[in-house]
Parts: C-alpha cells; structure tokens; sequence
C-alpha cells in the first residue's frame, strides 16, 4: 500500500518514487499545495476504492506517505466493518463481519493489502 501511495505522490509531483521517503513532510517540502492535495485525494480514492471528504480532512492525515497510509487502512477498516467486500489491485476480500472485531478487521487490512 506505502509503495503505490508513493507512486501516486511522486506522479502527481513530477519526482521519481525513490525520491519520496515514508516520512517526507509533503506540504513542508512544497510537493502539495491546496491544487495537488485534491488531486491527491482524487488519486488515492480511484486506486483505493475509498471515499474521502476534502471538506472534514485533516492536513495532517495526508501530511506524509505514512499518514496517508494510516488514512487508507482506517478507511478500508470501517468500510469491511460495515461488511462491504475489500479490493485493491487484484486483491479482494469479501467480508461478513458478523462476530469479526476491529482488531480482526485491522489484521485483514494490514496484511492483506501492503
């Protein structure tokens, strides 16, 4: 999951993904701006499958390559916890959460789509 963040970042910057460090604060660095970051939500929720409001999103919760990825993985954990299938790349999951915990959704999550 890190890696197509980062590909999608380093895309929409115009760098090459190996430039993009896990921890690169992003606005700080002048890689986002107001313009990119929509277009980054954009991204991140085509190749994700997930719904993300500009209007409620913390800056910090797309602040560097692994808050993103923190962002994604609580999305995609709410959205099996509401027993929706899971899909990323070739991947998919799908879920009756009928008795799975958070903790268990969480493991799916994490394990499932890096």
């Amino acid at each position: 999951m890190e890696q197509k963040i980062i590909e999608i970042i380093a895309n929409l910057c115009g760098a090459e993904p190996e430039e993009i460090e896990p921890n690169l604060a992003l606005f700080e660095e002048g890689l986002l701006d107001s313009f990119a970051a929509i277009q980054l939500v954009m991204e991140l929720e085509e190749a994700f499958g997930v719904s993300l409001d500009m209007a409620s999103l913390p800056r910090e919760s797309i602040a560097t390559p692994v808050a993103i990825a923190g962002l994604i993985r609580e999305k995609l954990v709410t959205r099996a916890a509401d027993g929706k299938s899971l899909t990323y790349g070739d991947k998919v999951i799908h879920l009756s959460t009928a008795g799975s915990s958070a903790m268990e959704l969480e493991y799916l999550v994490k394990n499932h789509f890096r």
